[in-house]
């Protein structure tokens, strides 16, 4: 393997290690997305976006209650 690319690994490994850290979460003790005013609108010609049923899910979650249930079984 070459070492730029060995580099550049250690380096990705690096930041998602400091990303998962617990020490270093700030702002943790609230969720990270908050989906506030959705709204869904569809043109003559539409296009869909693979990510766009992201702010639906999340508030299937918190009209669900799952995120809470979730976080009762990991306490």
């Amino acid at each position: 393997m070459k070492t730029s690319l060995r580099r550049r690994l250690a380096a990705g490994k690096r930041r998602i290690e400091k990303r998962l850290d617990k020490a270093h979460c700030q702002g943790c003790d609230r969720q990270m997305l908050r989906p506030t005013n959705i709204q869904y609108e569809l043109a003559e010609r539409t296009q869909g976006m693979t990510y766009s049923g992201i702010g639906s899910m999340l508030l299937l979650v918190r009209k669900l209650g799952l995120a809470e249930a979730i976080d009762r079984l990991h306490t």
